[in-house]
This record gives structure tokens, sequence and C-alpha cells, in this order.
């Protein structure tokens, strides 16, 4: 970049992802969020345009980190609760530093969890949780969701730090673990249409994609971000390690391409869909 002269053109994809709120003006609902460390990110974005564009909804944040230095946009977070003092709470749970009640020290688990669905907000009231962070986070809120029979697709993940030993989950279509030697790739990506044959020397089908100069969507290939998604419409595969798709998305037959290999001589993926 240093060394660039002159005008440069970049192409760029649009944002991509499931994690997502999708504000509606006329709702009166109640949206609560658990994050840790970086897994602020996407949640910050969320929370600023649900304030602004759900003016009858509540949002409750509970953001875990080590220290109060640590907290990512502690300032913007202070902004926003200053601005919408009747609409957003905010909870700060610290684990290397007291803060004074014993309920926001220490990490976001399932027993603090339980504590928060019992004094803090009734789950069954709220319209959808949003969690973003570590795995092990994540489990946790799962866990006091389940206990508190919320239904699974009212809570939506993002993973922001992958875990050695993460969860693994084969696609609906998988029957077997080997995959073949040779296939015949298609991938539908903008209604359009590209052909590449998978000879086993690649890693994933988003590799082999990239080897034969085919711009097929993907971010993190850590199995994490969902970037790569894609329908299975026709053929079988295997995905190694899922932490981006809900099961009912992986019964529809979605799989993330970063983490597959065919299991049969034809495939057929469908990006748009």
């Amino acid at each position: 970049w240093q060394q660039q002269k002159g005008a440069l053109s970049l192409e760029v994809m649009p944002p991509q992802g499931d994690f997502v709120l999708k504000p509606e003006p006329s709702r009166a609902a109640q949206h609560v969020f658990f994050a840790a460390g970086s897994g602020i990110t996407p949640v910050m974005a969320m929370l600023k345009e649900g304030l602004q564009r759900e003016p009858h909804s509540s949002f409750v944040l509970f953001y875990g980190n080590r220290s109060t230095e640590q907290i990512i946009f502690r300032e913007e977070l202070a902004a926003l609760k200053n601005r919408y003092p009747e609409r957003f709470a905010l909870h700060y749970i610290l684990s290397g530093e007291h803060p004074g009640s014993e309920l926001f020290y220490g990490r976001i688990d399932r027993e603090k969890c339980r504590v928060f669905f019992q004094h803090l907000l009734n789950p069954r009231e709220v319209e959808g949780f949003y969690l973003c962070g570590p795995l092990g986070m994540i489990e946790e809120v799962e866990a006091a969701l389940q206990e508190f029979s919320v239904p699974s697709g009212k809570w939506h993940k993002e993973l922001f730090t992958p875990a050695g030993s993460g969860q693994k989950q084969s696609a609906a279509t998988v029957e077997e673990e080997k995959g073949v030697e040779h296939a015949q790739i298609e991938v539908i990506i903008d209604d359009d249409l590209f052909r590449f044959e998978w000879d086993g020397s690649a890693d994933n089908i988003v590799d082999a994609g990239i080897e034969n100069n085919i711009d097929i969507p993907y971010s993190c290939k850590g199995g994490v971000c969902s970037t790569c998604k894609a329908k299975v419409l026709e053929g079988k595969v295997q995905m190694r390690i899922n932490y981006a798709l809900e099961p009912d998305q992986v019964e529809a037959g979605y799989v993330l391409s970063c983490q597959c290999v065919p299991l049969t001589e034809k495939v057929v993926l469908s990006y748009d869909d």
C-alpha cells in the first residue's frame, strides 16, 4: 500500500453473515445481548441501530471483561446509556476486578445467567437473545436459556474466539466421512453459475474455488463467521466444523463451504439461497 501510486480501484463484498438484528420501527419488544471481550464489536453496531430505529423497544447488554480498563467501547457505551437511559440497560461483568457486587464479579456463566433471568429480566418475554464471544461463554448462556425453556429460534450467536476443541457437527447431507478424489463442483453466486474440478488437493471447496479463480465469498475460513454459507442443491458434502449455523439451517441443507469436502462426484452449491 505504501508503494501504491496513482488511483486504485478495489472490489469489496457487502456485509455478510446471519448474526444481525433487523429493527422494526413499530415493534415494542426487549432485546438482550451477551458479549465478552472483542465480541462487543458486532453487538455495538446492533445496539446503535436498534436503539435508533426501534424507538419503542428496550435493550439489555451483559458485557464480560477482565477489568474496567479492558472494556472496549466503554465511552461509546456510556454515551448510549446517557442518551437512552430508559431503554438501554448496561451491565458489566468483570473477572479480574471486583466491581462491588458478587453478581457482576467473575465470568458470564450458567449460574449468573440464572440469577439474571430471575431478577433482572424475564427470558420468556424477550424477543431475541444475541450471544457473541468465546465458545465457553456461549455454551453457558445457551444452557441457561434451555433451562428456562427459551425456544432455540429466539437466540442467535456468533463465535469470536474459536476454541481448539470446538463443537463439530456434520451437515444434514453427510452419510460417510471419506471424501471423493474427483468431483465436479458447481457454485451459484449472484445468479451466475461457475464450474470447476475437485481433485482432492485443496483442503476445502472454498480453497478449490479460489485456486480456479472463482470469487467464492469467505472471511474467517474457520467455520465461525458464516460468510461462506451455501445451500446444497445437489450431491453430498461433509462439513468438518460448524460454529455458525443453527441446527435448523443444517437440517435445511445449508453448510459452511470453507469446511466442506465433496462426498459425491457432483456437488452443486448455491450462495444465493
